[in-house]
């Protein structure tokens, strides 16, 4: 909506977004990106115990990339427990994307990281497939091991995350091989890799590798539309002492009405 608001504005001779006129679509600079992520870093002191976030996310889908840097700051600023359930891409649970919309993602979600969020991407290399299962593994992998500390873990898990999107979204790394992978792994803030790249080095064998993930994510899949959502990221804040939804969410552009939300609390 931004965008459209935009060129709305732009075509009718406003043509500057510090132009004191109301927004077509709400206040002013409501829609401003700029806006919307001085919001979620402006620190505060709320804290909600209480409140847990399930985020639906996927490998392949390049807006999962775009929302993670902002809604860690975002949960992290309300303390607000995270759990990050990935769920296969569309193309992987049997939907047709026609290839006009797959163009639009790409050109849109380029737009948005070079022209608002200042993240790389472009250079892509497709995860679908076998770069999909294999990062599976790998975060299920993360997930289960024994890091001692569960905030060792939390930020394992996240540094994964965001490493592949920088490098299979931003720097064309393929990785349905080894040598993908470890790139994306050594290229994370993790302190102690080696646990993660002696795994890796065997995730071929399955005599070796037995991370069962496959039934998780199918389940991960059936909350998603148990909740009437279907796409990635999408996200459900909960109270975690009643299971209550509070708000839900699709969309990475949706980010500023939770953090709108939280700020109501």
């Amino acid at each position: 909506l931004y965008y459209f608001e935009k060129k709305l504005r732009y075509m009718n001779g406003l043509k500057t977004l510090d132009d004191q006129t109301d927004y077509l679509f709400g206040h002013h600079r409501m829609l401003s990106p700029v806006n919307i992520d001085e919001r979620i870093l402006n620190k505060n002191n709320n804290d909600h115990h209480e409140l847990a976030l399930e985020l639906y996310y996927s490998f392949r889908s390049p807006y999962s990339q775009l929302i993670l840097s902002r809604l860690f700051s975002l949960i992290d600023q309300y303390n607000i427990e995270l759990v990050i359930k990935p769920v296969l891409p569309l193309v992987m649970r049997n939907f047709s994307v026609p290839l006009s919309k797959r163009y639009y993602i790409a050109s849109d979600c380029y737009r948005e990281a070079n022209q608002r969020l200042n993240q790389i991407y472009g250079a892509i290399s497709d995860p679908v497939n076998e770069p999909t299962r294999k990062a599976m593994q790998v975060f299920y992998f993360i997930k289960s091991y024994d890091w001692g500390d569960e905030s060792v873990r939390i930020s394992c898990e996240r540094s994964f995350l965001c490493s592949w999107g920088k490098n299979v979204w931003g720097r064309s790394v393929d990785c349905k091989t080894k040598k993908g992978l470890l790139i994306v792994i050594n290229d994370t803030k993790i302190q102690n890799k080696k646990p993660i790249i002696d795994f890796i080095n065997t995730i071929d064998d399955p005599s070796k590798n037995k991370i069962e993930w496959e039934s998780i994510v199918e389940k991960n899949r059936t909350d998603l539309y148990e909740y009437k959502l279907w796409g990635v990221p999408s996200f459900i804040l909960k109270d975690t002492n009643t299971d209550q939804i509070l708000r839900n969410g699709f969309g990475q552009d949706e980010l500023w009405i939770l953090k709108n939300y939280l700020e109501s609390l």
